[in-house]
């Protein structure tokens, strides 16, 4: 069953919203004001930028600024990643990443 959202998602952009799982990076933060559990969904084609400083071990950038539902804590999200997509540091404010 399509939901509503998929459907106008469809119709404004042409496509569906919700993608297929190999096409997201998915991961996890804990807010620490309220201790909501959030699963993140970084669509692997436009939220992962690719790193180009040669200082730096990983492949990829991921920069996400997640909101909850229980709270209003903003959560700040940096991950760098190398070329499997595993996590090589992460820095998280406002939470932590699980």
């Amino acid at each position: 069953m399509t939901s509503f959202w998929q459907k106008a998602g469809k119709k404004i952009f042409g496509r569906s919203t919700s993608g297929k799982p190999g096409d997201f990076f998915v991961f996890r933060v804990q807010c620490e004001k309220c201790g909501e559990e959030i699963e993140v969904r970084a669509r692997k084609s436009t939220d992962l930028m690719a790193n180009y400083d040669e200082e730096i071990p990983s492949h990829y950038v991921l920069k996400k600024e997640i909101l909850g539902t229980r709270c209003n804590n903003l959560i700040y999200a940096n991950l760098s990643l190398d070329g499997n997509l595993r996590v090589v540091n992460a820095e998280v404010r406002g939470g932590h990443l699980l």
